[in-house]
């Protein structure tokens, strides 16, 4: 389940201060498309793709706990993971290397502005 970025009303004005010119701004060489993309720039997902290239120590911890899972208490039998299992510990690996690969925005905190051209 993909988390939701809140946008908070400190981000908001924080946006609108650092458009071009600033409120005074507003309707003069900037209008309200500019502020909705930067506003909308706050809730993108960054382009991200698995690859499984490098495995971060928080994925070989994640794996060895998996291969414990399946491989059962010492000296008893283990159990092969069902479906959804499986899926799940594919997801937790994803999750993982997402994370060490592409920094995401933490609460509170904003992503560059990106000013819009004058045109």
């Amino acid at each position: 389940m993909i988390k939701q970025i809140q946008i908070t009303d400190a981000q908001i004005d924080e946006i609108f201060n650092a458009m071009p010119d600033g409120p005074a701004g507003f309707l003069k060489s900037w209008g309200y498309r500019q502020f909705a993309h930067q506003l909308l720039a706050l809730r993108a997902m960054p382009a991200w793709e698995p690859a499984f290239d490098i495995m971060v120590p928080e994925q070989e911890e994640l794996v060895m706990q998996f291969c414990m899972e399946i491989a059962g208490p010492k000296g008893k039998p283990g159990r092969p993971p069902d479906p959804v299992r499986l899926l799940e510990m594919a997801q937790a690996l994803y999750q993982v290397e997402r994370q060490a690969a592409v920094k995401l925005p933490q609460s509170g905190e904003l992503v560059d502005v990106v000013k819009p051209s004058a045109s």
